[in-house]
């Protein structure tokens, strides 16, 4: 008895699928959904600290240079998961 192995290269265009199902779908395994705009118009008496903090660094991410962005995430991985970087 011979067994073959094959390789497939498969892509996938995820604007080919439907927002709706794409949606649906992270929301199925436990993840939360925004729009575009939710996340920077996020008000900080309607969230913990903790909350305003991941935007803030999303802002961070959409409108700062790489290096920037960096230093912050380190920032909050210290604050938030005890964790120092070198």
């Amino acid at each position: 008895m011979a067994y073959v192995t094959t390789s497939v290269d498969v892509e996938v265009y995820l604007e080919k699928f439907d927002d709706d199902d794409l949606v649906n779908e992270v929301r199925s395994r436990g993840y939360e959904v925004f729009n575009k705009n939710e996340v920077s118009n996020v008000k900080t008496s309607d969230t913990s600290h903790y909350d305003k903090s991941i935007s803030d660094l999303y802002n961070t991410y959409m409108t700062c240079s790489p290096e920037l962005f960096n230093r912050e995430l380190k920032k909050f991985f210290r604050e938030y998961l005890d964790v120092a970087f070198i």
